[in-house]
């Protein structure tokens, strides 16, 4: 990136050079990460739309309801029963739970690894 460059690569530079003149980063990567990851959804989907598959409709159509009716058993080899769950939100729990991990660690991990 050069403040040289074209309009976007000029955009970064402004931003490159107000961090390293020890402007906050903090405002950068909670605009950063929410970006990445639509990208990564964007891919997603144009890569299952492209190779035809499956409908993307499917992708969102019965999301909700499969929160809903989750039910599964944890048991041991033995064919002991720990434990029995059913309709229960702990999927979406445990989706809401990774997504935050993910971003708090990302944002940590930006901080972190100063040049």
């Amino acid at each position: 990136v050069d403040e040289r460059a074209f309009m976007p690569s000029s955009k970064l530079w402004l931003v490159k050079t107000k961090m390293c003149e020890g402007g906050s980063r903090a405002p950068t990567y909670v605009l950063i990460a929410p970006i990445k990851i639509a990208i990564v959804f964007g891919a997603m989907l144009l890569t299952v739309w492209i190779r035809d598959i499956l409908p993307i409709s499917n992708l969102f159509s019965d999301f909700i309801s499969s929160f809903n009716t989750a039910s599964f058993v944890l048991h041991r080899p033995s064919g002991e029963i720990l434990k029995q769950i059913l309709h229960s939100y702990e999927p979406a729990y445990l989706l809401a739970t990774q997504f935050l991990v993910a971003y708090v660690g990302y944002m940590f991990a930006k901080f972190a690894c100063k040049y």
